[in-house]
């Protein structure tokens, strides 16, 4: 199902971007491509040390954050609703 280790992460990100049978896709993959860059950074941050940030790498990831932020929430209510409205792909 999914892989063990770093990419876990991505897995889950890449399959939430793909219809089953039994249901639409969770995320686009303009926004679920928009949320890979924030697991870099959270991998880096990790397995690395604060001092080590450089803003100008940082502020691509803060500049759009309310943007990706309010499309992630957006898709994922716009699935929650799909769900409760009983939609599937059956």
């Amino acid at each position: 199902m999914f892989r063990q280790g770093s990419q876990w992460h991505r897995d889950v990100l890449t399959r939430m971007t793909e219809s089953t049978s039994t249901r639409e896709p969770v995320l686009t993959t303009e926004i679920a491509h928009r949320l890979t860059g924030y697991l870099g950074f959270r991998h880096f941050y990790r397995h690395s040390y604060s001092f080590y940030l450089e803003w100008d790498e940082l502020e691509k990831l803060v500049t759009p954050l309310a943007e990706v932020w309010r499309q992630t929430k957006d898709e994922l209510q716009r699935f929650a609703d799909s769900l409760s409205a009983g939609e599937s792909l059956e």
